[in-house]
């Protein structure tokens, strides 16, 4: 005697043949990913499905093979308990990271005073070896060539919540020290003497 399947369960059956997913089965959501961020590893339930498309067999994409702002399709597929293939699939979006620059610096001699420094995009934060620049980009020589050169960086994140960041070294050189070549006596009344002094 043949068994009907009640209307619910058959359909239920075609759904699932269909490879459509219920609950919390498939890939979790995932991204955007900004360029720089590293490998990402994606999850799925139930494990021992089947990755395709921009990610390796253990389902880890890497962000920054291919090109930003196109989305990217990833895949998964596996069984149900009854046998019957599944599918998953997911449009990952790739945004491209800030493009940063420090503009050239030094080499500075130990008495210039505070420089300013200068970057683009404008509006990220400075910092650097022993201090000797504040968050500003402000670069101060006043600790010496002793420990020249200095590292200096600045990061920024952009709107879309990527970073980027660029280092700089700068040179500080030591300031020459003033030395007259030969000691003067003079009388009132002399003549004008040239005094002579290194560096001239």
């Amino acid at each position: 005697m043949e068994h009907d399947l009640p209307r619910t369960s058959s359909l239920l059956c075609l759904l699932f043949a269909a490879g459509l997913t219920s609950g919390q089965e498939g890939i979790s959501d995932a991204g955007p990913f900004c360029e720089n961020s590293g490998l990402q590893q994606l999850v799925a339930q139930p494990s021992g499905g089947v990755w395709s498309g921009p990610v390796d067999t253990a389902g880890v994409f890497d962000p920054s093979v291919g090109s930003a702002g196109s989305p990217y399709t990833v895949t998964y597929a596996w069984n149900d308990t009854l046998g019957n293939p599944l599918v998953d699939s997911v449009q990952i979006v790739v945004l491209a990271a800030p493009i940063v620059q420090i503009d050239s610096a030094g080499p500075l001699c130990e008495n210039v005073g505070a420089q300013q420094l200068s970057a683009s995009p404008t509006g990220g934060i400075w910092d650097g070896d022993l201090g000797a620049v504040d968050p500003s980009g402000l670069f101060n020589p006043i600790f010496g060539p002793q420990f020249s050169p200095y590292a200096v960086w600045y990061s920024i994140t952009d709107t879309n919540g990527c970073s980027a960041s660029d280092t700089l070294l700068i040179e500080v050189l030591t300031s020459p020290l003033p030395d007259v070549i030969e000691p003067l006596v003079l009388c009132p009344y002399d003549s004008i003497v040239q005094v002579m002094a290194t560096p001239p």
